[in-house]
């Protein structure tokens, strides 16, 4: 029998959709035939076979509620094993990549749709036969926030490509960098307020954020330190000549980018509220107040002139590669017939 998935886009672009698209992929090469349910689909590999998932609405709020009854449709049942990755399947496994919604509410708000998506989102862990998350966070958090089940929880760590991801030739001046689209919940403020207390310290930022941002940089005095590089196709040259990352994160389930710097030997500085925090090298780096861009330029400071840091990032990278997480992911998925 074939495989299934769902994911709302296939293809190599944004988190989870790369992560469903080099998952589908890894299967076929294990010698497996995979079907995609999806609206957006990019495809070009013999193996993978597109299913229309067929949601439709216009407006933010048509378009989610579209989504989610045309994710409660897909036929589960007609494969060998099935991985959600949107919100809304019924049966099958879930994996909750975008993290609790509960918990996410409670960090950093959820807008009119907040209390609909809570409830889409307990009610998804609910349906599943097994739920993977990939940090304990977000496990303790479904576990505490939705009484889900623990037996019926498994840990899957996200894995990075270690052969794209790998250090470089670091920039001749100190360079810092910030990698994501959701500026504020990122905590691009906070790090544009820590770059202020770091003379001679450049900040490039990688993502398509608001002009907003370019705001708080004038606004704190550094717009001429910081560097918005807007949206690029490879992340991996502008990671890798960085000498730390900076992510003050109000909420991330486990940030991809968090991976992908320390397989470049770069130190990644970020807060509790993001789950990747849990396999940093070094407790320090890891900030509970979001807000506290002082703390956070003292960090910084102390990441970028510790030489023992980038080999401790990359030997801990190691650790999380794709083909070891992709089997894994794989493992749970075919646990439920089994």
């Amino acid at each position: 029998m074939t495989f299934g998935i769902c994911v709302r886009r296939f293809g190599p672009v944004g988190g989870m959709e790369r992560v469903a698209h080099g998952f589908a992929q890894w299967m076929v090469r294990e010698g497996h035939c995979v079907d995609v349910w999806c609206d957006e689909f990019v495809g070009g590999v013999d193996g993978i076979r597109h299913r229309r998932l067929g949601s439709t609405g216009r407006g933010v709020v048509w378009k989610a509620m579209s989504l989610a009854s045309a994710v409660s449709r897909v036929p589960v049942d007609d494969y060998r094993g099935f991985l959600h990755f949107e919100r809304g399947g019924r049966g099958g496994v879930y994996r909750a990549g975008a993290g609790c919604h509960g918990a996410f509410r409670q960090q950093v708000g959820g807008g009119l749709l907040g209390p609909w998506m809570q409830r889409l989102d307990e009610r998804s862990c609910a349906d599943a036969g097994l739920v993977v998350v990939n940090s304990q966070m977000v496990f303790d958090e479904l576990r505490d926030l939705y009484a889900i089940d623990p037996a019926k929880l498994r840990l899957v760590r996200n894995g990075v490509d270690l052969e794209h991801f790998k250090p470089g030739q670091r920039s001749q001046r100190p360079e810092i960098v910030f990698v994501g689209h959701d500026a504020r919940r990122k905590g691009l403020d906070t790090a544009i307020l820590a770059i202020a207390n770091l003379p001679d310290v450049a900040l490039v930022v990688v993502g398509g954020v608001t002009a907003r941002a370019k705001a708080w940089a004038r606004a704190a005095g550094v717009a001429d330190r910081v560097h918005f590089v807007g949206e690029v196709s490879d992340t991996a040259p502008l990671i890798a000549r960085a000498h730390a990352m900076v992510l003050p994160t109000r909420y991330d389930p486990s940030a991809n980018v968090v991976l992908e710097a320390m397989a470049c030997g770069v130190p990644v500085v970020t807060t509790s509220r993001n789950g990747a925090s849990e396999i940093l090298p070094k407790p320090w780096l890891v900030l509970d107040d979001v807000r506290d861009a002082d703390r956070l330029a003292e960090v910084l400071g102390c990441a970028m002139t510790d030489k023992t840091l980038s080999t401790a990032c990359r030997n801990a990278a190691q650790a999380h590669g794709l083909d070891g997480s992709f089997g894994a992911l794989f493992r749970v998925m075919t646990e439920l017939r089994a």
